[in-house]
This record gives C-alpha cells, sequence and structure tokens, in this order.
C-alpha cells in the first residue's frame, strides 16, 4: 500500500500490486454484482474493454487532436492546464454535436458502446438506457472531491469510467466514498453547489464543465463531510480495459497529482434511463 491524497488533503492508502486472488470485484456473479452496485455505490469490472480497442482509441487521440488541443489551449492562455506534453484539461465530446473531433468520438463509442460494457450497464439499469455525452481524459492533476449532482439533468444515472491503460498510483486515480450515495448531504452543502452553478451560463456549464468554475467550498464542504461520517476514501488499482461503474450519488473523485507527467488516458459518460 502506498499513501496518496485528495485534493482537499484526505489521506488514502493505496493497493500498488493488482492481487487477483484476493480481488473482492473479479468473483461476483452478476446477481452479485447488481447487489454490491446497489449497496456500495460502485462496482468495478475487469477487462471489460479489450486492450486492443483501448490502444486504438489512445492512438486515435494522439493522431487527430491531442497536438492541435495543446497548441490551442496554450495559445488561449490555458498553459496552466498543460504540463508535460500531456493535456491536463478533459475534452468534453457531446453525440451529434458539432465540433472539430468527430474522429475521436467515432473511436470512443468503440468503447463506451462495446457489447460487454452495454451489458453491464443493462444489468445495473436495466434494458433501456442511453448516454448522449462523454468525456476523454488525457491527464490529471486529480478532480475534487464530489457528487454528480446535475441541476439540468434531473432523475438517476450511472457513470462510467473507462481506464483506456494502466492507470499507475502516480496518475491520479479514481476513488469512491463507499455507500455515500445512501447519505442526505446537509442542505448548506447542496446550497454551495447551486451557488456556483447559478453563476454560470448553461451552454458553457455544459461545455467546460462545473469544476472549472468552481470556487472550492463546495467540494471542501462535501469532503469534510465525509470525513466526519467515517466514510472510507477507496482508490482501486485500475488498469486498461477495467470500468468503474458508479452511482451518481455517490461521492468520488480523484487523487491530487503534483506533476501530471503520467498519463491516464481515460473516458468517462453516463448513461441514464
Amino acid at each position: 500500500m502506498k499513501e496518496a491524497w485528495t485534493r482537499e488533503g484526505v489521506k488514502v492508502w493505496t493497493p500498488i500490486v493488482l492481487d487477483l486472488a484476493s480481488d473482492p470485484y473479479i468473483m461476483l456473479s452478476e446477481a452479485e454484482k447488481h447487489r454490491y452496485f446497489s449497496e456500495q455505490g460502485y462496482l468495478v469490472v475487469r477487462g471489460i474493454v479489450p486492450r486492443d480497442i483501448c490502444g486504438k482509441v489512445i492512438e486515435t487521440y494522439q493522431k487527430t487532436c491531442k497536438l492541435a488541443e495543446l497548441a490551442k489551449r496554450s495559445a488561449e492562455g490555458e498553459s496552466d492546464f498543460v504540463g508535460n506534453d500531456h493535456l491536463v484539461r478533459e475534452i468534453f465530446l457531446r453525440h451529434g454535436a458539432n465540433h472539430p473531433y468527430q474522429t475521436l468520438e467515432e473511436a470512443c463509442k468503440t468503447s463506451v458502446n462495446h457489447p460487454a460494457l452495454r451489458e453491464e450497464v443493462s444489468n445495473l439499469l436495466g434494458p433501456d438506457f442511453a448516454s448522449d455525452a462523454f468525456i476523454y481524459f488525457d491527464s490529471s492533476r486529480g478532480s475534487r472531491t464530489h457528487r454528480d449532482i446535475d441541476p439540468y439533468q434531473p432523475g438517476d444515472f450511472v457513470g462510467a469510467w473507462i481506464a483506456l491503460r494502466d492507470i499507475s498510483h502516480e496518475s491520479a486515480r479514481f476513488f469512491v466514498c463507499p455507500k455515500s450515495h445512501m447519505l442526505e448531504i446537509p442542505r448548506f452543502v447542496v446550497d454551495l453547489f447551486h451557488r456556483d452553478t447559478a453563476k454560470i451560463p448553461r451552454p458553457q456549464l455544459r461545455k467546460n464543465g462545473y469544476q472549472r468554475y468552481s470556487s472550492g467550498e463546495y467540494e471542501r464542504a462535501i469532503s469534510k463531510f465525509a470525513v466526519d461520517q467515517g466514510l472510507e476514501f477507496r482508490a482501486p488499482i485500475i488498469n486498461a480495459g477495467d470500468v468503474v461503474f458508479f452511482n451518481n450519488k455517490l461521492i468520488h473523485g480523484s487523487l491530487f497529482v503534483a506533476d501530471p507527467h503520467f498519463p491516464r488516458d481515460s473516458i468517462i459518460t453516463f448513461y441514464s434511463r
């Protein structure tokens, strides 16, 4: 085990080597997966997307948009989001939208819509579900502790974080607070979220994401709430082709990384009924 921290300074002990003999996810039956997800608020499914597909998505990203995005964002003065030739700011792709990276979108769909992945989503949500957007990550300094509360998208949905490469300890590993989806967040914490989002025009919120404009008060408050409730901060080992499914009400984030030198190629999407 090795220590790491969240963006809010919570220490998290992370495993370094995947021990298949003791891995809590790999031997779950379909019924057990559904029960685990319902109780814990998340589920890791190993090797659901073939590694060759993952590699082709990364290759497409590097050939079609990585250099262009690095140059564009540096020119726009966003050098704070670029480190060691890795794009730290995510790329948001909405299905059918007019954007310059249609080739990358089509490549991402080969993983997001992979039959084995869709079968797992069906097991969690039922047969009727849809996904209208996804986000590509090259690298990261870590995302703040949060819940995926979207005031413009009411109702429940399931997030899927798809690893396109082995995610090392140094690569802002995804973390969750198990069972936090069953807790009611204090009103003042929710109000902090709505106070920030109310200041952001809806198209800008959709295009660039909430956390870019957040004051950080909401994330610090929800992190403190999780600590005060005695919740565990868990960061499982995630390798290429693994998928972390999580309830939209689950408290989660990614671990802090001071140097975004290590790649974190991955996709996140959301499925709703």
